[in-house]
């Protein structure tokens, strides 16, 4: 689906309707049929939301994950993800804090990124954490990786065209399932430049050329046989492992009822698999990396 090739404006358009379409043809019935699990405090801010496990970690109060939905650049809301959220704060003892944020095309690439870190910031002040955990699906993926190597190295920045970066202290980034090489001609990768936009560096298209620009920052990735993002995966956690970067990923398989489609932690993380993942993202905060 990503690889849809695009010629002009009008089709990048109707792109985007026929994902929003597909995506909501499948969420909406989801999340009608969805159980969240019980032990967390949910307190929305609209925005955003805090995920509080009522049994917190005491040592990790002023550390939290910050996750971030999926669905193409165009599409979705913090309640798609909630559900996963939920599960990684009961499982951690650590507070999730849950987003939305402005979706294509009416905003550009550089605007997406840069108020959303605002965004972060603001979050992180209003609920006291200091240390973040980035986490995102898809989509989210991508962003979660680019705003952690933004915050880390605000060179990083200068080829998203970024140029007010908001202080953000991030140790590590969970990838699930994400969108990692984005040629211009592609969905999404043609929305990158829509609106009269500056011209991104490479990178903005191929994440995979910044996999040596920060060896310190915890990685961890997760795909699974039947996502159709999976080679994406693989490749980035290949790169990453061949510059010495601290990484670990899982590459899962279907077996029996336990179908590993796209984002499959975030769309059924009561799966044995998804289980994985979940435990996989939990020991991003670990001190053994």
């Amino acid at each position: 689906m990503l690889n849809d090739l695009v010629t002009d404006r009008d089709q990048v358009m109707a792109l985007c309707d026929k994902y929003r379409e597909a995506f909501e043809f499948y969420d909406k019935p989801r999340l009608a049929k969805e159980v969240l699990p019980s032990g967390v405090k949910i307190l929305d801010c609209v925005r955003y939301e805090c995920l509080r496990p009522v049994k917190e970690d005491p040592e990790s109060r002023d550390k939290c994950f910050v996750l971030i939905h999926g669905g193409a650049f165009v599409y979705g809301y913090k309640e798609l993800d909630r559900c996963f959220g939920m599960h990684l704060a009961k499982r951690t003892g650590v507070s999730v804090l849950n987003f939305n944020y402005d979706l294509m095309p009416g905003i550009s690439l550089t605007d997406m990124i840069t108020r959303l870190m605002f965004t972060i910031a603001e979050a992180a002040r209003l609920f006291g954490y200091n240390t973040l955990y980035l986490c995102g699906d898809s989509a989210g993926a991508y962003i979660a990786y680019v705003v952690a190597l933004i915050s880390r190295n605000p060179l990083i920045a200068t080829g998203f065209n970024i140029e007010d970066v908001p202080a953000l202290n991030i140790e590590g980034a969970g990838l699930i399932c994400g969108c990692y090489d984005l040629p211009k001609d592609r969905f999404p990768g043609a929305l990158f430049e829509m609106e009269g936009a500056r011209e991104l560096k490479s990178y903005a298209y191929d994440l995979k050329q910044l996999a040596d620009a920060d060896k310190n920052l915890k990685v961890a990735i997760v795909t699974g046989d039947k996502d159709f993002l999976r080679q994406d995966n693989l490749d980035l956690a290949k790169a990453l492992t061949k510059a010495g970067c601290k990484v670990r990923y899982l590459d899962l398989s279907s077996k029996g009822e336990y179908e590993l489609y796209h984002v499959f932690p975030i769309t059924a993380p009561d799966m044995p698999q998804s289980q994985e993942a979940l435990d996989l993202i939990a020991g991003i905060p670990g001190v053994t990396w």
